[in-house]
This record gives C-alpha cells, structure tokens and sequence, in this order.
C-alpha cells in the first residue's frame, strides 16, 4: 500500500460533496483509492460513475424521472461511505488516536461482536438477578458486579468503534433498549456510545437508532430518550451537509408526533445554547468571586469557616454577620449574579470540580458516560456514611454525574469526622431540593429540562477536561449553529424557541450567534421595533455599520420617539462621517432630553468635526453649566476658543486645566496658541513637556503636531516655522 496522507484527500471529497460537485467527488475516491490501491473501492467508485452517468442521460432526453433526487443523494451517501471507510481503514493501521488503538484492539476479538455482547450481557443481567436472590453481600457478589462493569465497558468500546452500523445490529441494540430487565443506566451507556461513534464518523443508521429511541422511550423512560434526542440534535447540527435519506426522514418525522416533541426539542436546543456560556461564568468565578474570596480568608478563619464550594459562597452570603463585609468587598452583588446563573440553568460547578478529573477512575473513556448508580464497583466496600452520601448525592439535582463521581472518589481523601459535618449538610440541602421540585409549577418540565441539563454538562466536561480530549471534534467550540439544521429545518418551525435562543445569546453577548437567529426570525414574524434594534445592536457590535444603520433607521420608521434608537443612529452617523445629519439627529435629542451631558457633548463634537466652532462653543459651555468644571468641556471650549482666533479666552480656559488634569495633548495645543501669538519660545517648552507627558516620546509628539498643521493653516498660523520649533525640542 503506498504510503499517503489521507485525510485531506477524504476531506476533499467532503467538500466536494457538500458543494454538490458529486462527479468530481467520485474522480477524488477513485484517484485516492488508485494510489492506496483499494480495489474494491476503485470498482465501487467505477459503478457509481456509471449509474450517475445513466441518470444525466435521462436527464438530458427529457425523461421524467421522479426518483432522481432519491438516486442522486444515495449516490452522495455511498461516496460518503466509501470516503469514511477508506480513510478509517488506512488509519486504524498505525494512529496511535485512543479511537484507532480501540479499533485495534477490537479488531483482534473478531468473535465478540456487538450483537453477541449484548446477548452476554442480557443473560449475565437475567443470571445475576436469580444469584441476588439468595446470596447476601459476599466475594462472589461482588465479582459478579466486577464481571458486569467489565462487560459494561466492552460493550461501550465496541459499539463506539463499529462502523458502518449494520442494520441487523441495529435491530438488536433496540430490542436491548427496549427490554425491562436491562438497567436504565446501561440503556444510557448504550445511546452515549452511539454519539461518540457518530461524532468520528457519520452513520445515518446510528442516527436514525437515536431517533427511534427517542421516539419509543419519550414516556416510558424520559431520561434515555433526552439523552438519545440531545445526541441526535447534536449530531445534526455536526453535519448540516450530509444529504437526509429517506429512511432518516422516515425516522424524524415518527419523532415529531409524539406529543412532547417541541417542547423537548425547545429543552435541548436551549440547554446546548446555554453551554457555550460556561466558559464565561467558569472566568468570573476564578477571575472575579475567587481572588476577592481569598481576600476575606484572614477574616473566614477567625469563625472557622472555609470556602470551598458555591454552596458555602451561598450559605456566607446568608449570613447577617457577613452581608457589610460582602457588600464592602463586592463579593454580595458577585454571588447575586452566580446564584440567578445557577436558577437558569448555567453550569456554576465546572470550575469546581474541574480539577477532580484527575482520578484514574477518569481514564477509560466509557466512565464519563456511566449515569451514577449506587450498585458501582466505587461503593462495594463503603461504610454506612460513604453510601449514604452516596444516596443523597445520587438523588441530588444539581450535580451531573460525572461530578458525582467526582465528588464520591474526593471522599476517600476526607476525615470521617468532616464526612460526618458534610453529611448533614447535604440532607438539609437535599430537602430544600426536594421542597422546591415539589413546589414546581410543572414537575414534569422541570424534571425534563434537569435531565437535558445535566446530559449537556457531562458531555461538556468530557470535551473538555478528559485527558485525550484534543483527540474528538469539540460540539462546544462554538462552531455548530442552531439556527441552521437542515434535517429539521421542516420539523420545527417554533418562533417562540428561536427567540428564546437569540435572547440568550444577545443577554450574554454573543451577538454573531445571536445575529443569525434574529435574522431568521425577521422572515418569520411582522416587523416589530425590538425586533429591528436587536439585529441593529448586533451589527454595530459586530463593528457592520453600515447594516446597523439600516436596521436601526427601519425602527425609527416603526417608532420614531424612540430615544435610544434615535442615539444610536446618531453615533452610527458620526463614527461614519456623516455629521451634518448626525448633527440634525443630536440637536433633536438634546430637545427631549435637554440636561443629557453626553447628548450636548456630542452635538458639541458633530459642530466642531462641521468647522462651526461657534456652535460647538455653544453646546460645550452648556455641558460646563450643567456639570461645572467638566474637564471634556474645557479642553473642547479652549479649543473651539483658538479656531475662532480667541487666543486670550483660551489661554485663560487652558490655564483652568492645567490646575487640574493636564494631559500631553493639552500641552501641545498650549504650544500651538503659543506659536499663533508667536511666542516661540513658549512653544518650544509647551511641547518639550508634551514630550515628558508622553514618556519622552519625542517622535509621538512630533507626529501630533503634524497632525495638526491643516487645523493651523485653517486659522492662519504661521507653520513655516514648525521645522525650527521642531529641531528645537529636546
């Protein structure tokens, strides 16, 4: 075989394909398939060829052919196919990835394939109940539960690198889900194994078994159906150019009539939205709560109390002890925020238990993916208090699981004494969860959104922090889009969920995301003001002026008393060059809000940029009026002073500032009305201690200057002396 570097030759035919460049795609495998002389693929690529080619001649004559959109994305998903298989098989020869060296490993217990691990497992599942029946806590039992862990994991590895998934083996794997003597917790393991194959390679029929199980499990078992639809819409989103065949199309449209189809669409697509937030609140709890934590330890210490979760932030903010301290410090208004994060969802335990990933329970790659249970290998010999804990912990809301496992294996490392303090901490803390499940409005939907919650924050702490992690495609990098799945784009057509979408992304400043969805829903509503202002805020934080402005003036025409769109016109206008009308816009501003500071002075600023110096004057001694001695003012009316040839009003008013807070530029424009009386010697010291100013950049100064001499030939300065002045400087 000669030796080559695949992948961008298989992403090249991707690419092709998604561009719908389909014989160019088929020219690409079978050059590929040539040079790694793949003969079987090369002959598959020949007999593609020639049925697209039989299909164009239809085509051509005139034929009516009504399957021809059905044979072309066939066509396309054999291609895809053979591409996937060609490059999985060249590099499960030597990439040292964990995925290949699975696959290698699997390779060589050719006998133990899914369909006969599932069998294995099912009779271990039906022998292990009738042995529990009559055996009590002994050696045998738990190398019984030791056996059904290993199998557990054998399952997952094998499964997650079985490729293509045959059809037979899927009708296996949905018996397995369906049966009741099989433990949820499995079912789940069985559905993430299923995602992460998906996420290495596309397999419609591995899609199409996620959507199925969401489907025959959206009642009966809640927990695994999310967890298979959350997968699924991940796994859409990952792929938005691979074509839907018909049996997928089949398999999504059977989804969408079960009756909570959109609302626990809505869930998934909102939970996976509020992810990308994680990274922002994991940065303001180390960068701003923890530093200002550290701060108060001294004083923590003094009432033996220690910091070491967000509960113990939540239950020191409750007391009245401590509310001056926190307020003083800044922490009250920091933990306000954390606590309404947590209300809505936002994962605030991420940089909590980020550095309990370390463990080697962490290592094996299918550990991430095991729901907490109590019946773990962890708990076979735990004392009374560990497997208490453990029970609180697994009844627990608020943690996913893999941070209960987390928090389970920390316990090894805890005195009894403060396992015993802990304790009964988490039963109190667990009955006011218990009171607030109980006081929902909606059980049914709170308890909906939790599982989708969690699933989302395992799979988060998985792309994150496993240690292989740079090994997988991150679905949280920011890169998928909600606002564009194409195989459900018929499917889903709720303008309540887009809006609740883009309102997040826009809350939390994500106005690029946000953007794409506010546009969307512009297609899909009646023009309405909010609507226009948020695309326009978008676009202007996006620095896209010009769309800003229209979107922005589209309002105005919906509202024209609106103030605040009516300012941001007005700056879009100014920061673009257009200040005649921005001025007209500021001037108009200042009349329904005649004692707004920042209004006047940008008025003021508008006059000044048209040359009208007078005005200008005018506006900026208002703005001096209304807040005296406002230092922006006086540097502008000292200069409006000079342009207008009053060089005794503006020396008086730059002498004002000097008292104050002289700036490098306020020194190089007392240079100036030096050089306009000329008073060179004057200048020469006023832009020597610009030069101090500026960290004795003489050349920054210099360039200042320059700038300046259209101003100063505008009011007819003398600049033919600047060289002399500007030699002279030190």
């Amino acid at each position: 075989m000669t030796k080559i570097n695949i992948q961008p030759h298989a992403a090249k035919i991707r690419e092709l394909l998604s561009a719908k460049r389909l014989r160019a795609a088929v020219e690409e495998l079978r050059n590929v398939a040539l040079t790694v002389r793949n003969n079987r693929v090369t002959a598959q690529a020949n007999e593609i060829e020639e049925n697209y080619n039989r299909l164009l001649g239809f085509m051509q004559s005139g034929a009516d052919d009504p399957q021809r959109m059905t044979q072309y994305i066939r066509f396309c998903n054999k291609v895809y196919l053979l591409a996937d298989s060609l490059e999985r098989n060249y590099l499960s020869i030597e990439t040292p990835s964990l995925y290949y060296g699975t696959l290698r490993y699997e390779a060589t217990k050719s006998g133990d394939t899914v369909a006969e691990l599932l069998g294995a497992y099912s009779k271990l599942i039906n022998d292990s109940a009738l042995f529990n029946l009559v055996a009590e806590e002994s050696t045998e039992k738990k190398e019984n539960t030791y056996q059904r862990e290993m199998l557990e994991r054998r399952l997952f590895n094998r499964l997650w690198v079985s490729f293509p998934l045959h059809r037979d083996t899927a009708d296996v794997i949905r018996d397995f889900l369906a049966s009741e003597s099989i433990p949820l917790y499995v079912k789940q393991m069985i559905v993430s194994s299923l995602f992460l194959g998906l996420i290495e390679y596309f397999d419609d029929t591995r899609l199409a078994l996620l959507w199925e199980t969401y489907s025959a499990h959206a009642s009966s078992e809640p927990a695994l159906a999310l967890q298979a639809m959350t997968c699924a819409v991940i796994v859409n989103m990952m792929y938005p150019g691979r074509p839907v065949t018909s049996q997928l199309e089949s398999v999504i449209e059977s989804a969408t009539a079960i009756s909570s189809w959109e609302s626990d669409l809505r869930l998934v697509l909102t939970e996976f939205v509020r992810s990308i937030d994680t990274e922002r609140i994991n940065r303001k709890m180390q960068q701003e709560v923890m530093p200002e934590l550290m701060k108060l330890q001294p004083d923590l210490k003094r009432i033996n109390t220690e910091i070491t979760s967000v509960e113990d932030l939540a239950d020191l903010e409750e007391n009245p002890e401590w509310q001056e301290k926190l307020s003083q410090s800044g922490l009250a208004d920091k933990l306000r925020s954390l606590s309404k994060i947590q209300e809505e969802g936002g994962d605030v335990f991420m940089s909590t238990f980020a550095h309990l990933k370390a463990f080697p329970y962490f290592n094996e790659i299918a550990n991430w993916f095991i729901p907490f249970h109590t019946d773990h290998t962890l708990l076979t010999d735990a004392d009374e208090q560990k497997r208490t804990i453990a029970d609180i912990i697994m009844a627990s809301p608020f943690l996913c699981d893999s941070d209960k496992y987390s928090f389970l294996l920390s316990l090894n490392s805890i005195p009894a004494s403060q396992r015993d303090m802990m304790l009964s901490q988490m039963k109190v803390q667990n009955i006011n969860a218990d009171e607030i499940r109980s006081a929902a409005l909606n059980a049914t939907v709170t308890d909906r959104r939790n599982i989708v919650n969690k699933f989302v924050q395992n799979l988060y702490r998985f792309f994150k922090l496993f240690r292989r992690k740079n090994e997988f495609r991150d679905p949280f990098d920011g890169s998928l889009s909600v606002a564009d799945i194409p195989a459900l784009v018929n499917k889903f057509n709720d303008t309540d969920t887009l809006s609740l979408v883009a309102e997040f992304y826009f809350k939390h400043h994500y106005y690029a995301e946000g953007l794409a969805i506010f546009l969307k829903l512009e297609q899909r509503v009646v023009a309405n003001v909010q609507l226009y202002q948020k695309i326009g805020f978008c676009y202007l934080k996006l620095n896209d002026y010009e769309n800003a402005l229209k979107y922005f003036r589209m309002s105005e025409l919906l509202d024209a008393r609106s103030v605040w769109t009516r300012k941001n016109i007005a700056y879009l206008l100014f920061i673009t060059g257009n200040f005649a009308e921005a001025e007209e816009y500021y001037a108009k501003l200042e009349e329904v809000e005649p004692d707004n500071i920042q209004f006047v002075i940008n008025l003021g600023n508008c006059r000044m940029a048209l040359h009208d110096y007078a005005g200008a004057l005018k506006a900026f001694h208002k703005v001096n009026y209304i807040n005296k001695n406002d230092i922006r003012a006086l540097r502008a009316i000292a200069w409006c002073h000079f342009m207008l040839g009053d060089y005794n009003a503006a020396i008086k008013t730059y002498r004002t500032i000097m008292l104050k807070e002289p700036e490098a530029e306020d020194y190089i424009n007392m240079g100036h009305l030096a050089l306009a009386t000329n008073d060179y010697a004057e200048a020469v010291n006023s832009y020597n201690l610009a030069v101090e100013r500026m960290d004795n950049d003489r050349e920054k100064v210099i360039a200042r200057i320059m700038d300046d001499v259209t101003n100063l030939d505008r009011v007819k300065i003398n600049t033919s002396v600047l060289p002399f002045i500007i030699d002279s400087l030190y």
